[in-house]
C-alpha cells in the first residue's frame, strides 16, 4: 500500500549555524544503537521549538506586556 500524501507539504529550508553548536546538536541527537543521527532528527527538533515558539508568540499577542 503506498504513502499517503501529506495534507501540509513539506518545504526545505536551508541554514547556517556555528560549527559548536552543530557538534553539541549532533552529539546530543546521535543515537547509540544506530552509530548515526537518526533520519528526521533535526526535522522533528526543529519542529518542536518551532510549534513552542509559536504558541508563546500567539499567547503572548493575547495578552501584551506593557
Amino acid at each position: 500500500m503506498p504513502k499517503p500524501p501529506n495534507i501540509i507539504r513539506p518545504t526545505y529550508l536551508k541554514t547556517a549555524i556555528p560549527e559548536d553548536m552543530r557538534v553539541w546538536l549532533d552529539i546530543h541527537l546521535w543515537s547509540a544503537s544506530e552509530q548515526r543521527v537518526p533520519h528526521g532528527a533535526y526535522a522533528r527538533l526543529i519542529q518542536q521549538l518551532l510549534r513552542e515558539y509559536r504558541a508563546k508568540v500567539e499567547s503572548n499577542r493575547d495578552h501584551p506586556v506593557p
